[in-house]
């Protein structure tokens, strides 16, 4: 398959359709994430002040209970009074009547209710509502924990989808685009001009190497196979930069010859590919799709070896 602006179009809108699901499933999960994890802060904020007004809350508890006590079991009735007044109004007036401890608790309890007016009626409240917020606290770390491992495997899973994708055009892509295909030259040839072809090939061995040159003597490994028809015409078409066909009579009634035309001709047959062919003629007749007229030609009879080497070089790199 070809990449060109039609097909690109395709390729890209099946690759953005395939992510649409996964992605406002990803959106959904981070959202509610995001509301786990502020929900989770207001608590452990509230729950931070309750119980730093615990604390308080202990304190005044102390001094009040210490002073009910005293006024339940004082004889002193002008101690009693006093105190009783003290605790009412939230004012110490009379500090020299009371002993150490007395004074530190009545001031303590003082101090604490005008600063915390709530603290005297609130004490059974605020303990119900800390036990509550504990209760909703771990409820909601355990939503914002299941919800973190669910967006860590759609993560993952967009990972995945993300490198089938590539893996899955990454082929297509690479036929598509100079230097990134497997082999910068491919050589299309008969028989009976092997040792031209051969000369030429172990020429360009010196600028490229034989891992990027299509001739089979230097693949007898990979072409010892079963359905190598198949694969051929996949490594001409797909995998290759510049094919140089040697075009003669023998082209036209060789099989192979034959096999890797049919690849060839749908090149052709896309005129963006047109750069991709190399014609060089080695001998007479004609080749079916040829046409000595409109198609421009090498011909071995009037170009030495190194001219023809030098001129694939040139048309390689115009690819680029």
């Amino acid at each position: 398959m070809r990449l060109g602006k039609e097909n690109l179009y395709q390729t890209v809108k099946g690759i953005i359709e395939s992510l649409e699901e996964p992605l406002i499933k990803l959106k959904k999960t981070q959202d509610n994430y995001e509301n786990s994890r502020r929900h989770l802060m207001e608590i452990n904020k509230e729950l931070e002040y309750l119980r730093r007004g615990r604390k308080t809350q202990k304190r005044f508890n102390e001094a009040k209970s210490y002073l009910d006590s005293l006024v339940r079991n004082t004889e002193d009735d002008s101690l009693k009074e006093w105190l009783q007044e003290a605790i009412s109004k939230k004012s110490v007036n009379k500090w020299r009547r009371l002993d150490g401890q007395t004074l530190s608790y009545i001031n303590r309890y003082v101090d604490l209710i005008n600063q915390y007016p709530m603290l005297d009626d609130e004490c059974d409240t605020i303990v119900s509502r800390i036990f509550k917020l504990e209760e909703e606290e771990a409820k909601v770390a355990s939503v914002k924990n299941y919800t973190y491992e669910g967006l860590a495997s759609m993560y993952d899973e967009l990972t995945q989808v993300f490198k089938n994708i590539r893996e899955e055009k990454n082929v297509n892509m690479k036929a598509d685009i100079p230097n990134l295909r497997r082999f910068k030259v491919a050589f299309s040839f008969p028989g009976e001009h092997r040792d031209k072809v051969e000369e030429i090939a172990e020429k360009l061995v010196e600028i490229f190497s034989k891992e990027q040159i299509l001739y089979d003597r230097y693949h007898r490994a990979e072409f010892a196979r079963p359905n190598l028809d198949t694969h051929l015409q996949k490594l001409y078409h797909d995998h290759s930069d510049l094919i140089v066909v040697f075009i003669c009579a023998d082209y036209q009634e060789k099989k192979w010859c034959g096999i890797e035309w049919r690849a060839i001709r749908d090149l052709l047959n896309q005129k963006v590919a047109d750069d991709r062919i190399m014609f060089v003629k080695c001998g007479q007749g004609a080749v079916d799709g040829v046409f000595g007229t409109i198609d421009g030609y090498i011909d071995t009879n009037e170009v030495s070896t190194d001219d023809i080497v030098s001129d694939i070089i040139i048309r390689h790199k115009s690819l680029a």
